[in-house]
């Protein structure tokens, strides 16, 4: 069984944060890094951090994270830890324990988590010192794009064609050395006319997170105007509880939300005002709000 252990407070003075290469246009463009939901799951509440959102971090560029995940087009932020420190709260964790780091040191991640109540952290590139991106294969379109963003920021970028000097930042190569495809720029299937014009036909409010963020926000004196699969849902809310089957596909939409912010921003609205601070406070609002008018309905 995992562990999720905070270690000490404080920041280290360096740190390492690894992404994508097709991740990085969008951090250096939009000058922000998205952090995740530390309500998405309930083992991150021993973290006993109050904060809503966090980044992982390591105080390692060859941490066990690092290790086990570097793949081309993976990219290595070096974090100003000090400067983070000013505006952020953070903590060493140990995610996974003394165990499992015993079988196999690669669990040995070295975190530090960045805490904060908001989903993004901004002006992001006054806190990069380095960027370190692993290209093993021709470089795409969106790729050249996201080299041509941290050129123009002025960051200090370096490149490598092999895991090693990666991830011991050594040996890096010129942008001439790299080769570039014919790959045409990804865009996602719901950018596609066809895909939106499907969801438009359908139900918004009965389909993933949307659902939540609607029985959230929807004056309850509408109860009678909802459809008939909302209305079992609503009522396996109050009368089942966190026993509902409905609490559990919450959890499982939380976990698949946890990195959209924009997804998760009616939740994070609604928390921050009613002082919840995890799922279990929400299911309880949830309760609470629609108990009344479930029972006035049925008497």
């Amino acid at each position: 069984m995992m562990r999720l252990l905070t270690l000490f407070e404080g920041i280290s003075p360096i740190l390492y944060h690894l992404t994508s290469l097709r991740s990085l246009k969008d951090i250096i463009s939009s000058n922000k890094i998205r952090l995740s939901a530390s309500f998405s799951n309930p083992s991150e509440e021993q973290t006993g951090s109050d904060k809503l959102f966090f980044l992982s971090t390591t105080r390692s560029k060859i941490g066990g994270y690092t290790l086990r995940t570097a793949y081309d087009g993976s990219v290595l932020l070096v974090l100003d830890g000090r400067k983070l420190s000013h505006n952020y709260s953070g903590s060493p964790v140990d995610y996974w324990g003394h165990r499992m780091k015993s079988i196999d040191f690669k669990y040995d991640e070295m975190e530090d988590r960045i805490y904060s109540n908001e989903p993004y952290i901004d002006n992001i590139q006054d806190y990069i010192k380095e960027i370190h991106v692993l290209i093993m294969k021709p470089i795409s379109m969106d790729g050249r794009r996201a080299l041509l963003e941290v050129k123009k920021s002025g960051i200090p970028l370096f490149l490598y064609d092999n895991e090693k000097d990666f991830l011991h930042q050594r040996n890096p190569k010129k942008l001439d050395d790299f080769e570039f495809s014919d790959e045409k720029p990804y865009r996602s299937g719901y950018d596609s006319i066809s895909t939106r014009k499907v969801f438009a036909k359908n139900d918004k409010s009965r389909f993933g997170f949307r659902r939540w963020n609607y029985l959230l926000t929807l004056p309850v004196e509408k109860y009678g105007t909802m459809h008939y699969n909302l209305k079992d849902i609503v009522r396996n809310i109050v009368y089942q509880g966190k026993d509902s089957s409905e609490f559990t596909a919450f959890m499982a939409d939380l976990h698949n939300a946890k990195n959209s912010p924009r997804e998760l921003q009616t939740l994070v609205d609604i928390m921050k005002k009613n002082k919840l601070r995890n799922a279990s406070d929400v299911w309880d609002f949830l309760i609470n709000r629609w108990e009344p008018i479930i029972k006035q309905a049925e008497m």
